[in-house]
């Protein structure tokens, strides 16, 4: 009965990500559509970026086409909560729901960073553990090199705010992917060694010390 009612759940989340889907696409078209506007000028990056702005702030101001960040958030910490807790197939089940949606799943990592900086703000392990799964959703599949960066910022705010990054991440690394996708690292090999004591940053590759 339980595992009806989040089968349920996981399809009404589905059907609500679909709509994002259409927004995200929304907003390509309208990127592809300054592109073509410039016709190959040259412009410069500060510019275009507030082309970019001013067709997203158009397709906000239609009730129609608004994008509701915060509702998107939510659905995800939904989705991130069900990973923890869930066994592999209702796992597996997410990460299909999230793949088969690129422009969701091209979001995760964005997701990931949210909750890096709530870690930072609250200390609270929650932001931690969400911040985790949204790792093993995404699952290394947007550009690995992202992730890692996203990991060692994730690392640093655990250790800052004082909770055990080390057990954490070997926990989620246990229900994380162990295939790798491309030529990228899998996402439970970058858990693992994210977790040592002796880490080499991706960014500095300095070797940084764990509690």
């Amino acid at each position: 009965m339980a595992e009806d009612a989040a089968g349920a759940r996981l399809q009404q989340i589905a059907d609500e990500l679909d709509g994002f889907e259409r927004l995200f696409e929304l907003r390509n078209e309208a990127t592809r559509e300054v592109m073509a506007g410039l016709g190959g000028m040259p412009v410069k990056p500060g510019d275009f970026m507030g082309m970019l702005r001013g067709a997203t702030e158009e397709l906000d101001r239609d009730p129609n086409t608004r994008f509701d960040h915060e509702r998107l958030d939510g659905l995800l910490d939904e989705l991130a909560d069900s990973y923890l807790s869930g066994s592999p197939e209702p796992r597996a089940e997410i990460l299909r729901l999230v793949h088969d949606r690129h422009g969701v799943r091209n979001h995760m990592l964005a997701y990931v960073h949210r909750a890096v900086r709530l870690v930072r703000e609250t200390g609270d392990e929650l932001w931690l553990m969400r911040a985790l799964a949204g790792l093993c959703i995404e699952d290394t599949t947007v550009d690995w090199r992202d992730t890692l960066l996203v990991v060692d910022a994730l690392r640093s705010a655990a250790i800052e705010a004082g909770l055990d990054h080390a057990d954490h991440f070997r926990r989620v690394a246990r229900i994380a992917s162990p295939e790798a996708d491309g030529d990228g690292p899998s996402t439970r090999s970058v858990l693992q060694r994210a977790a040592r004591k002796r880490y080499r940053s991706p960014i500095d590759g300095r070797i940084r010390e764990g509690p």
